[in-house]
């Protein structure tokens, strides 16, 4: 149940290990310049298409960065593979065991009395808006088990 979680993560400092899957400013304004010109609701073979061959020419490679601006554009990124026939367009899994601890909490404490396995949709989706406004990141899962 907790693997159908939306995901939610938060920063990690400049530098280290995750310098490389984060988009430099040219590539995430490149990238938002591309998006903008599509309509996600509204997104067929030849626009997916489109999209791929514009990101390609930017060099951009799939990373968490990419994944992040694209989810934030309103786009999912499967749906653009599927349509443009590009297979590898989605976020790779993760090797590593991880929890985010503190978005469980924060998680919890949003929905008060109600465990988590038990909230209907409506109440997570409240709760989710609301740890997004308080600055969650739900681009990622809070919790990441290989099994």
């Amino acid at each position: 149940m907790i693997n159908s979680l939306p995901p939610v993560s938060f920063p990690r400092p400049s530098g280290g290990p995750d310098a490389a899957n984060r988009l430099t400013d040219e590539q995430r304004q490149g990238l938002n310049d591309i998006l903008a010109q599509f309509d996600p609701e509204n997104l067929d073979s030849d626009s997916a298409s489109k999209i791929v061959d514009q990101v390609k020419e930017l060099d951009i490679r799939p990373s968490r960065g990419f994944f992040q601006a694209v989810f934030e554009a309103g786009f999912k990124p499967r749906e653009i593979a599927d349509l443009a026939d590009v297979p590898g367009f989605e976020r790779p899994p993760s090797t590593e065991d991880r929890v985010n601890e503190e978005g469980l909490v924060a998680l919890a404490k949003e929905l008060g009395d109600v465990a988590i396995r038990d909230a209907s949709r409506a109440q997570l989706a409240e709760a989710f808006e609301a740890l997004e406004e308080q600055g969650f990141d739900l681009s990622e899962p809070f919790v990441n088990r290989r099994f």
